[in-house]
């Protein structure tokens, strides 16, 4: 009994600290400082790990949980990544690469394991045909306020990992992620400012036709989200530039969203830290602009 009620105790302590962690993190994005909210997120990660351990069947938990790894390894890992590249340090751009992967990676299968308790198996529809997968989404994520998140961020996590593989044969699943956002695109465009449309522009973007891109779609999604977030998540504008501006070499777009970038203000509270992140971007990029356009 005593071993059994230390159990139930512990888990019920990892419950109670991931809803109080859910609950801070509209704190987080409004943080200002980008050094050490890198340091916090990744002790953040660690720490939700041992909770995750405890209670692992908690859907909140394991969320929140995949939402850190990708929030760092975007914010933080791959800023490593891209700067080492633009000084040629191309062994320690693969070490953070590898890193990045790695953590996309886990949070994909963090997200994974949410679909599996809704559907023990819907392995078989995750590796099957993309429009069958679009039609399953549709009929059993049909509700836009419980459903948005699962869809949207096992989106985020597998198209991340994807773009980060070691190998190009991950790219076999790039029709199946792209159904994964079409269908959060349906339940909610505007979640996460406009989170879906972005990234359905940038897997259009980054990518040519014979690998699956389609670069007029992703400039149309890219607009719609800058559109629809009112120009404040400025994420969108790196995105835009650094795939489909580059991809057509039209310069003087990737110069308009950069410069916007550097010269906006505070945009407030939801978006001060990720827009940290865009900013510290955008000034790399028109330092290494040779780099994408060459004279």
């Amino acid at each position: 009994m005593a071993l059994a009620l230390g159990g139930c105790v512990s888990e019920f302590a990892a419950d109670t600290t991931a809803g109080f962690l859910a609950d801070a993190a509209p704190s987080a994005r409004a943080y200002f400082d980008y050094q050490s909210a890198g340091q916090a997120a990744a002790n953040g990660i660690l720490q939700l790990e041992g909770l995750h351990r405890v209670s692992p069947g908690n859907e909140i938990l394991t969320l929140t949980l995949a939402q850190a790894y990708i929030a760092y390894a975007f914010g933080w890992v791959m800023d490593e990544q891209e700067e080492a590249t633009l000084v040629m340090d191309y062994e320690r751009a693969d070490r953070a690469q590898q890193r990045a992967f790695l953590m996309y990676t886990r949070a994909q299968r963090l997200m994974f394991s949410l679909l599996r308790e809704r559907d023990e198996n819907i392995e078989k529809k995750l590796y099957g045909d993309p429009d069958a997968l679009l039609t399953y989404l549709r009929q059993e994520f049909d509700d836009a306020e419980d459903d948005i998140e699962i869809v949207f961020w096992t989106a985020v996590a597998w198209g991340s990992a994807i773009t980060n593989a070691p190998s190009v044969d991950a790219l076999v699943d790039f029709s199946a992620v792209k159904m994964f956002a079409r269908h959060a695109m349906e339940l909610d465009e505007k979640y996460e400012n406009a989170g879906a449309l972005a990234l359905l522009g940038g897997l259009e973007a980054s990518y040519p036709e014979q690998l699956g891109g389609d670069w007029k779609k992703g400039r149309a999604y890219f607009e719609r989200a800058i559109e629809l977030s009112d120009r404040r998540n400025h994420l969108h504008h790196i995105n835009f530039a650094r795939t489909y501006a580059v991809n057509v070499q039209d310069k003087q777009l990737f110069l308009t969203l950069v410069n916007e970038v550097i010269e906006a203000g505070d945009q407030g509270d939801p978006v001060r830290l990720s827009n940290k992140v865009a900013r510290r971007r955008a000034e790399r990029y028109l330092v290494h602009l040779g780099e994408w356009f060459p004279e």
